[in-house]
């Protein structure tokens, strides 16, 4: 993966999380199912997602709305007092 692939995919997933916090995760899901599997695979492995060439698609969509949920809770913990 090029340098300018990487960069176009991690700015993909920041669009895509952005829509998914402004309550728009069922067309940020209909985007990832639209997706083939490699293709998704690359926007997952450009976005630090541990998945490899034989990772199922349906695994993969459901790792990165895991990030996406993780992504949400590491940012509205930042700034509560512990």
């Amino acid at each position: 993966m090029t340098h300018e692939e990487l960069d176009k995919l991690q700015a993909q997933f920041k669009d895509m999380y952005v829509r998914w916090l402004e309550n728009q995760e069922a067309v940020v899901q209909a985007e990832l199912q639209a997706m083939n599997a490699d293709d998704v695979r690359r926007f997952a492995d450009a976005n630090n997602l541990n998945v490899t060439a034989k990772t199922p698609k349906e695994r993969v969509v459901h790792l990165i709305g895991m990030r996406f949920r993780e992504k949400k809770q590491l940012t509205s913990k930042v700034g509560t007092p512990l």
